[in-house]
């Protein structure tokens, strides 16, 4: 058998000698060669548009048959959404929480006692010039109302706004019990101050019955490893932290003065008005 050139057609498959036309055959069609391999093409071509056109169709879809051809990626993007969603409901319920709540308001009180000015007898001017000028500066500047110092288990000074004994008279400090009280041993074991923002609070109000029964706030101040300065407050949290250092600060330079002259302090209390 010859092999010729198969004539040019505008089919879009190459054009096969003749002996290779033969094997195009479309089964029931009763075509086959050139005929056969036309009809191919036609129907290849038929389905590369029936394709594009299925393509451009699931482009302009809508969304949930997208999200029916790709569940998996859709379905983590949901669970993503819903989370973020339920974090945001989540911080507005915690803001409104906030704003609802109100904070308690503190006010002033008025000490319930009697006023009291008691200094040490036998101390040198410039120790009762500096207790003054102590009490004077704490009452002028924060919301001390009370002051007691013991020194060396003396009481040096009380000052201030004190409780009321029984006939209307001060009640005095008794140093001795209060140096075995917790309160007092705590303050010298650690060094530091103590602040009683709300002295209602703590058990160890007890162990200072010689404040007003109303004080709000209490600062136990240690006095190197000596003594002590109590200072009552009427207003509760009154002590702001500008205070309690400005407190620390007088305590060192008390302490300093006070160090002169401990031996020649005494028990004795008098009244100076």
């Amino acid at each position: 058998m010859d092999a010729k050139a198969a004539p040019s057609s505008s089919s879009p498959l190459p054009q096969f000698p003749l002996f290779r036309q033969s094997f195009f055959r479309i089964p029931g069609s009763g075509l086959q060669g050139t005929e056969a391999q036309e009809g191919l093409g036609r129907r290849l071509g038929f389905q590369k548009r029936r394709r594009c056109s299925q393509l451009a169709y699931l482009r302009w879809r809508p969304l949930p048959l997208c999200c029916s051809l790709q569940p998996r990626c859709f379905s983590s993007q949901s669970r993503a959404d819903l989370l973020t969603l339920g974090l945001a409901v989540t911080n507005v319920l915690a803001g409104l929480v906030w704003l609802s709540i109100r904070p308690k308001s503190v006010s002033k009180v008025n000490p319930q006692g009697v006023e009291c000015r008691k200094i040490c007898s036998d101390l040198p001017d410039c120790i009762v010039s500096e207790l003054l000028w102590t009490w004077e500066s704490l009452s002028v500047v924060t919301c001390c109302r009370s002051l007691v110092i013991v020194y060396e288990g003396s009481c040096l000074l009380q000052i201030g706004v004190a409780a009321e004994s029984n006939g209307g008279y001060t009640m005095e400090v008794d140093a001795p019990k209060l140096i075995q009280g917790l309160l007092y041993q705590g303050v010298m074991k650690s060094g530091a101050q103590s602040y009683l923002a709300n002295l209602s609070l703590y058990p160890g109000k007890s162990e200072l019955p010689f404040l007003p029964s109303n004080t709000q706030a209490v600062i136990l101040q240690p006095l190197g490893d000596k003594g002590i300065a109590i200072i009552g407050g009427d207003t509760i949290r009154g002590f702001t932290t500008a205070d309690q250092a400005w407190i620390t600060l007088i305590a060192e330079k008390l302490d300093t003065t006070l160090s002169r002259f401990a031996t020649n302090l005494t028990v004795a209390m008098q009244d100076k008005i």
